[in-house]
């Protein structure tokens, strides 16, 4: 929550930034200048005459050019969406009784009818003798953040869809190796049930034997890096060895963060575990008569 001796009344100065006590005048200048870089938009509600002071940025944010100034609370909810305007409400309303903050990102109409994307925070505090409800926060747009995280989903989506129907074992897996999808060709191929895994399934349980080389090229990977090896051998816990190429393919969080790898292999032979020798009891070697010559 801001001070009340630092965040005053809104829409009196004209850099389009709260007003601030002298001694924080330096800081002032500060946010003014990141307010006019980021877009940031100041409003304060009053809850008993609901009525809203905008900064001019909060204006121009809606697609309105106007300095600072005060519109009914009414009016400020009309630019959002018919279908986000009752949640809008609804939030407002809990902010109120419940005297707590709040955040959320819905859709508004700007006046020139173009549909964008606003994150808006706020919080509360009592005001003058009443303590009167008083509902303060900030605004942004952001349209291009939300529309670059859609496209991080659908790429995501994307990439479940293609291991799906790929005809090579694949599997996506999170940044501990554990198991997140995985193809009909990887269970047939490796002889798995999906539903029969434990939880947090991973690659090192699939191949607890892992060389220490494809442990080298999972940390390359993980660090955002495709690599992969060709006609390379690994062995399963039950003894049973595939001549293989694999590839890892680091896939990225909505954050720009690598999230895990897609895991596509090749396999190119399967050798069963070798029969155990049998050896002779002793006592029957014993009774093995030695043959003459």
């Amino acid at each position: 929550m801001y001070e009340n001796n630092l965040m005053i009344q809104l829409g009196h100065d004209q850099q389009s930034t709260p007003s601030f006590h002298p001694k924080f005048a330096a800081a002032a200048d500060l946010i003014s200048g990141f307010n006019r870089y980021h877009r940031i938009g100041f409003w304060e509600m009053n809850s008993v005459d609901r009525t809203v002071n905008w900064s001019r940025e909060t204006f121009a944010i809606h697609g309105l050019e106007r300095d600072e100034g005060t519109i009914p609370y009414a009016q400020a909810l009309q630019f959002y969406v018919k279908e986000d305007l009752p949640a809008v409400n609804e939030i407002i309303k809990k902010a109120i009784l419940s005297r707590q903050g709040f955040h959320f990102k819905q859709r508004i109409r700007r006046a020139d009818g173009e549909i964008r994307v606003v994150e808006a925070i706020g919080d509360t505090k009592e005001s003058g003798p009443n303590k009167d409800m008083i509902l303060f926060g900030t605004i942004r747009d952001v349209t291009s953040q939300t529309r670059h995280e859609n496209m991080r989903i659908g790429q995501k989506d994307l990439i479940e869809r293609l291991i799906r129907s790929i005809p090579i074992p694949a599997v996506i897996t999170n940044t501990k190796l554990q198991y997140i999808s995985i193809n009909d060709r990887f269970s047939t191929e490796f002889n798995i049930v999906k539903a029969e895994l434990p939880p947090l399934f991973s690659h090192f349980d699939m191949f607890p034997a892992m060389p220490e080389r494809w442990r080298v090229m999972i940390n390359l990977g993980l660090s955002g890096q495709q690599v992969g090896r060709e006609r390379d051998t690994i062995e399963r816990p039950n003894g049973i060895k595939y001549l293989l190429d694999w590839v890892l393919q680091p896939w990225t969080t909505q954050s720009g963060e690598t999230g895990g790898l897609v895991i596509l292999m090749k396999v190119h032979r399967m050798f069963p575990p070798k029969e155990p020798e049998l050896a002779l009891p002793s006592t029957a070697r014993m009774a093995t008569p030695i043959p003459t010559f």
